[in-house]
């Protein structure tokens, strides 16, 4: 017993913490949780996650408040019912019936899987200008086999004296057999504060995909 006793105060800080050194495979066995243990600085707490398995016409994920400065959502696996329209998304200040204006712009490089149609340039189509939908990808397919996927990531969005700032980065598999990439990024253009993301399609259902929200301690 004596062995245990000091084997533990050895691994005691001064401020009463067990210090990392006594925590390994050896030294706690079958442990289910940590009660009051919170994560670091860049540390994610996921929020909410909603799966979509038949048509639905938008998703809306909620919980952005002042708890973090960043936001992090996730989708993957996203297909439309439709074929060769654009995945877009909204962001919203009253859970998805309010959308605010955004300014958005940018890239997109694309692949084939025939050679010679691979660019690099300016999404013309994607983004926005003064407007609540931004376009994310273009042309979706609706092929068995294809699916898209990204990440936003939004700062500060309870903020209610400052724009919202996002950026995203996206693939998409084409409705013309093009591997999609692109990165849209922007900002809310009003400073009232925003609690939610709605994703649609441009034209039809969102036929099946996967979408979570992650608080980011900063």
């Amino acid at each position: 017993m004596g062995t245990i006793t000091r084997g533990l105060a050895n691994n005691v800080t001064t401020a009463g913490r067990v210090a990392a050194t006594g925590i390994s495979n050896s030294s706690v066995t079958s442990v289910t949780s940590f009660a009051g243990i919170t994560g670091g600085n860049g540390s994610f707490t996921r929020l909410s996650t909603t799966t979509v398995g038949s048509a639905t016409a938008s998703v809306t994920l909620t919980g952005m408040d002042s708890t973090y400065k960043l936001y992090m959502i996730d989708y993957a696996g996203v297909a439309p019912v439709n074929d060769s329209v654009h995945l877009q998304c909204k962001w919203s200040s009253d859970n998805g019936t309010t959308f605010h204006a955004c300014m958005a712009s940018g890239l997109r490089q694309y692949n084939g899987e025939s050679d010679g149609t691979a660019q690099i340039g300016m999404n013309g189509s994607a983004g926005a200008v003064q407007s609540s939908t931004i376009v994310l990808i273009t042309d979706c397919g609706n092929d068995a086999d294809m699916a898209n996927c990204g990440q936003l990531w939004i700062s500060n969005p309870a903020s209610t004296s400052l724009s919202k700032m996002f950026r995203s980065n996206n693939v998409g598999h084409h409705s013309s057999d093009l591997c999609w990439t692109s990165w849209i990024d922007g900002y809310v253009n009003d400073t009232t504060a925003i609690n939610s993301i709605q994703f649609s399609m441009a034209s039809g259902n969102i036929a099946k995909g996967s979408f979570r929200i992650y608080g980011v301690k900063v």
